[in-house]
C-alpha cells in the first residue's frame, strides 16, 4: 500500500523475504497442500481467460512468439554455453530448459495489459497461448534430449589436446579405466593408484577433468560409450573398464569396449539386482548396491552372532553364485 504496489508484487516479495529466513523450511513445508490448490486454480483461470479466436485473427504474431521460445531461444542458450567453453550435454540441458515460458510471465502478461496497459490485449493472449503450447511440448521434447546429447558428442570433433594428459599405456603396467568419479570412483582410483596401477578417468564434468589433470591424474571428458572416447583413454591396451555411476548405460560402454577389446575385464554398479541380472550376460562382473547392502549387513550380524570369517565367507560365495545364475559348487576358502 505505501508503494503502491499490487498484491501479486507483494506477495512475491513476501515470499522472497520469507525464503531467506530461517523459517523457509518449515513455510514450505507449511504451505505444501495450498501449494497444489492454488496451482489448479490459477491454470483453470488461465485456461478460463484464455481465447482461442484472438489467438486465430493474430495467428502470425502467434506463430513467431512461439518460434521464439520453442527455437530461438534454446539455440541461443547453446551458442552461450558453448561460447564459454561448457560441454554440449550442458548446453542441450540449458537450451531444453528455455524452451518454454513460466507461468510468472501469465502474471506479467495480464498485469501489463489489463492494469497498466503497456500491452494490447490480443498481445497478452498471444503470450499466454504461446505459454501454453510451449509447456505442453516441452516435456515431450525433453524425452529427446539424452539422444540429441549423445548424437552431438558422436559426431564432435576430438579437440587436439584432449588426451595431454593421458600417458601411453606402459608394457610393465596395468591400465585400468574408471568412469565417473563420484564417491565409488574416488575410492577404487586411490586404491589402484597405490598399488602402481595406470588409471585413466573418464568423466562427463569438465570441471572434475580439469582438476584431476592438475592432480596428476590422467582423466578424459568424454563420453564412455563412444569409440574414439576409449581409444583415446588406452582401451585397446587396457586391463578393465570399471562403470562406477549407477546411471552409466553399462550395457552399452560393455559392448564399446568390447568391440574394441575383447580380452578386457569390465565391472559395472547397479542400484538394483534387477538391473544386474541383464548386464551379468556377456561376462561382465556387475556389483549391485542391494546386494553389496544384504551381504554386508548379513555378514556383520553372523560375527556377532559368533560364526567365524570362514562361515561367513562361505555363505558369502555361495550367495554371490546363487544371484548370478551360477551352480552351487563346494567352495573352498582359504
Amino acid at each position: 500500500y505505501v508503494f503502491n504496489a499490487s498484491m501479486e508484487f507483494g506477495a512475491f516479495l513476501s515470499g522472497m523475504v520469507v525464503g531467506q529466513s530461517k523459517f523457509a523450511s518449515r513455510a514450505a513445508s507449511d504451505a505444501l497442500p495450498m501449494r497444489d490448490a492454488f496451482a489448479v486454480l490459477f491454470f483453470v483461470s488461465v485456461g478460463m481467460g484464455f481465447q482461442m479466436g484472438g489467438l486465430v485473427e493474430y495467428w502470425p504474431l502467434a506463430l513467431g512468439t512461439t518460434a521464439y521460445v520453442l527455437l530461438i531461444k534454446p539455440v541461443t542458450g547453446y551458442i552461450v554455453i558453448r561460447l564459454l567453453r561448457r560441454p554440449a550435454r550442458l548446453g542441450v540441458v540449458v537450451g531444453g530448459a528455455l524452451a518454454q515460458i513460466g507461468e510468472f510471465s501469465f502474471i506479467l502478461a495480464t498485469l501489463a495489459a489489463s492494469t497498466y496497459g503497456v500491452l494490447p490485449l490480443y498481445a497478452a493472449n498471444v503470450i499466454t497461448g504461446a505459454a501454453i503450447i510451449s509447456i505442453t511440448l516441452n516435456a515431450a521434447l525433453f524425452r529427446y534430449v539424452p539422444n540429441l546429447i549423445h548424437l552431438l558428442e558422436k559426431n564432435a570433433p576430438v579437440p587436439a589436446d584432449a588426451a595431454a594428459h593421458v600417458p601411453e599405456p606402459s608394457e610393465d603396467k596395468h591400465r585400468v579405466i574408471v568412469v565417473g568419479y563420484g564417491p565409488s570412483g574416488q575410492i577404487m582410483t586411490s586404491l589402484l593408484r597405490k598399488y602402481d596401477v595406470e588409471v585413466v578417468v573418464l568423466e562427463m564434468n569438465i570441471d572434475t577433468v580439469s582438476r584431476l589433470n592438475k592432480e596428476g591424474i590422467p582423466a578424459l571428458h568424454g563420453d564412455a560409450r563412444l569409440r574414439h572416447i576409449l581409444k583415446l583413454a588406452g582401451v585397446e591396451q587396457a586391463q578393465a573398464i570399471m562403470v562406477t555411476a549407477a546411471a552409466a548405460p553399462s550395457k552399452e560402454i560393455a559392448a564399446a569396449a568390447r568391440s574394441l577389446n575383447k580380452g578386457i575385464n569390465v565391472m559395472a554398479y547397479t542400484t538394483y539386482m534387477s538391473q544386474a541380472q541383464e548386464l551379468r550376460i556377456g561376462g561382465n562382473s556387475v556389483f549391485s548396491g542391494e546386494e553389496e547392502v544384504a551381504l554386508s549387513m548379513s555378514s556383520a550380524l553372523l560375527r556377532k552372532l559368533g560364526a567365524t570369517d570362514e562361515q561367513v565367507n562361505r555363505e558369502r560365495i555361495a550367495t554371490r553364485r546363487s544371484l548370478a545364475g551360477l551352480p552351487p559348487e563346494e567352495l573352498e576358502v582359504a
